[in-house]
Parts: C-alpha cells; structure tokens; sequence
C-alpha cells in the first residue's frame, strides 16, 4: 500500500459509494412509484364496482379482478429486487465505508507501511463493489427491453389470409433454377 494507492482507492471508493447511493434511490424511488400506480390502480377499480353495484349495474370483470386486495400484497419481481438490493448495498456500502477508514487509519500512522493485506482488501471490496454497480445497470437496462410489436399487415384479415396462402404455395412449388445464380461457374484453368 503507497500513498498513492490509497488515495486513488479513496476517490475510487468515494465514487462508488455516491453512483450506488444514486442508483440505489433511483430504483427504489421507481418500484415505490409502480407501487403507489398499483394502489391508484386498485382503487380506482374498487370505486367503479361500488359505483356499478349503487347503480344497479353488474360490476365488469376486470374491474372486479383489479380491485382484489391481493394485488396490492403481491410484489413481483420488481419488490424481490427492491429487497435484495436493499440488503446488498447495504452490506457494499458499509464494506466500503469500513475498508476507507481503514485506509484513514493507515495514512494517519506515524510512519506508514507497505501494509499488503489492507491493499488486498481494498481491491477486492472495490472490484466487487464496481461489478455489482454494473450488474445493476444491465438488470435496470433489461428490464425496460420491450419485445417489438407486431408489424400491422395491410389489408383485412381475408387479404392476409391469401397472402398468406399465396406466400406458402410459392414456397411448396419447385422452383427452376435461375439461370445467373443458381447455375454452376465454370472457371478456366490457365495453360
């Protein structure tokens, strides 16, 4: 351990403590936000069966499934990541905090030595700290990945029909082989 190490792995650290904190918040902010729309959602339901049923009318189906109670119990993936991450970087922050007042104790020393073990520490807790920074970056990019919606076709569905029928019976009919393509090159051999 030098004192230039240290105070890279004191800036490395002081990093990543403040973009996890702020990754952190970011998503535990978004969950509590799909959460708070769930509760909206809920009870909205829940105001138009009663309003159905004050009015004489029979409540419709999804509103009655939407205003099950359950819904708001039910946490999905979204609440198991708030958790676990929770709990992660609580244990990554505190790590870090403790390996950087190790690194203080250190340098406040009358006379600092080489001290491999507290270098080995800090990187091990760093790298981990930043692969974890990064895992949680890919997951909060694939979560919003949508699949591609389907390419609306022209036409009605008789038209797309036929051209579906049209489009197979093309490729069930053999085909003459294309006469530029599909004919073999002769090549010359010099002599």
């Amino acid at each position: 351990m030098s004192n230039d190490y240290a105070a890279v792995a004191t800036s490395v650290i002081f990093g990543v403590l403040v973009i996890g904190t702020a990754q952190h918040y970011a998503m535990v902010k978004r969950i509590n936000d799909l959460r708070s729309e769930r509760i909206q959602t809920v009870s909205d339901a829940r105001e138009r069966v009663l309003n159905d049923l004050r009015n004489g009318t029979k409540p419709s189906l999804n509103d009655l499934e939407q205003s099950h109670a359950s819904r708001l119990t039910h946490e999905g993936f979204d609440g198991v990541l708030a958790r676990w991450s929770a709990g992660l970087w609580g244990i990554v922050a505190a790590s870090l905090a403790i390996v950087q007042i190790r690194i203080l104790i250190w340098a406040g020393g009358a006379n600092p030595g080489p001290a491999p073990e507290l270098a080995h520490i800090v990187f091990i807790d760093t790298a981990v700290a930043i692969a974890l920074l990064v895992l949680e970056a890919f997951v909060s990019a694939a979560k919003h990945l949508k699949p591609p919606a389907p390419v609306p076709l022209p036409g009605n569905d008789e038209e797309s029909a036929q051209l579906a029928r049209m489009i197979r019976e093309h490729h069930e009919t053999p085909q003459a082989p294309h006469p530029q393509t599909d004919t073999p090159t002769q090549t010359s051999s010099p002599t």
